[in-house]
């Protein structure tokens, strides 16, 4: 009978083990699990989101600012309300107005500014469109707003 208690209690110890055993491995299925499901809504981001729309979209200064044989017409800068919702292609195709967004997200006025002298230097303007809801913006922009567009500015 004593023989019987202790089968049946190192029996207990190793089912014991048998159920932490269990345990991580399911603990490490679930950790794979993560990091695939991670992996592929980073790459399935990528895909998806286009260029012009990633982190904070940086200002891509058009070829249509350095060619000289073609006059800007009008010209929109300011914040993401101006990026997002000006399409200068769509403005040509109904109107045959030559414009460009020159918008960025969060973009301070006086780097409109710039933006504006920079691109006048170069092209006679007819019109200028500034967003001024920048000028109500509590820290006036912050220095990735800046980055957006003077980066890619000319000096």
């Amino acid at each position: 009978m004593n023989h019987d208690i202790k089968k049946k209690g190192s029996y207990g110890v190793f089912a014991s083990i048998n159920i932490i055993q269990v345990s991580m491995k399911k603990i490490a299925k679930m950790i794979l699990f993560v990091i695939i499901g991670l992996l592929l809504f980073t790459g399935i981001q990528k895909i998806l989101v286009s260029d012009a729309n990633l982190a904070s979209q940086a200002l891509a200064v058009p070829d249509l600012l350095h060619k000289e044989d073609i006059n800007i017409d009008v010209l929109f800068l300011g914040p993401s309300h101006i990026a997002n919702g000006v399409s200068p292609m769509q403005i040509y195709e109904s109107t045959g107005i030559v414009s460009c967004n020159l918008g960025t997200g969060k973009q301070p006025v006086a780097a409109s500014y710039y933006i504006l002298r920079d691109v006048s230097a170069k092209h006679d303007l007819k019109a200028v469109v500034l967003d001024a809801s920048a000028l109500f913006y509590e820290n006036g922009g912050d220095n990735t707003a800046w980055r957006d567009v003077l980066d890619n500015m000319e000096f």
